[in-house]
């Protein structure tokens, strides 16, 4: 699951996402990238946030990438499963962006 949002706007103004730094205003920030790993029920979710990052079109914007992995899954519900990542990856996603900066997208939320 990978978003990418061109450099049209700080996109991270929009993320409910926050570190916090006490002595940025004494730093410029040139570059950010955020990964982390999150394990919510039987799924584990990596997560990535990395700025500055080109397309194969060499447009340059922020990435948004979300992977998921079921823990101890058994394959005879592997539909369900696969629906089951995707929906948290979604829950995840939709997480991050402030209320407002959605809004502007239309976004049509789904059950899979």
């Amino acid at each position: 699951y990978i978003n990418f949002f061109k450099n049209e706007t700080n996109i991270f103004d929009s993320f409910k996402l926050e570190i916090n730094f006490s002595e940025k205003d004494s730093y410029k920030v040139e570059h950010t990238a955020y990964n982390t790993t999150m394990i919510v029920d039987n799924i584990k979710l990596n997560l990535k946030i990395q700025d500055k990052t080109k397309t194969n079109q060499a447009e340059e914007g922020l990435l948004v990438d979300i992977d998921s992995f079921s823990l101890g899954t058994n394959i005879d519900n592997l539909e369900t499963v696969v629906n089951n990542l995707h929906l948290e990856e979604k829950k995840l996603f939709f997480n991050l962006l402030e209320d407002d900066f959605l809004k502007k997208f239309k976004p049509e939320y789904g059950e899979p």
